[in-house]
């Protein structure tokens, strides 16, 4: 039987905890937050993590550390997921 081929790939990470409002039911909670690249401005974090949460608002940031972390991916739902790039 063949071996599954998988894409695989290395990817800066910022991983931590932030303080956050919750829209709905109007409370403040402690939430854990994962986003692409390292970033170390507060303010810049903030807006990135706040652009991926929906009903969550982060307000501040608790902790944050950096890491790298291997993903992988069978190589057909890559491609079925994946945007294919126009050539120049």
């Amino acid at each position: 039987m063949a071996r599954e081929r998988l894409v695989t790939r290395t990817l800066k990470i910022t991983n931590g905890t932030g303080l956050f409002v919750d829209e709905q039911e109007k409370t403040v909670k402690e939430e854990e937050f994962i986003v692409g690249g390292h970033i170390d401005n507060d303010k810049k974090l903030i807006e990135k993590i706040n652009s991926n949460k929906q009903g969550l608002i982060c307000v501040t940031i608790i902790d944050k550390f950096f890491d790298e972390e291997v993903y992988t991916i069978p190589e057909d739902k890559f491609i079925s997921i994946a945007n294919k790039k126009e050539e120049k």
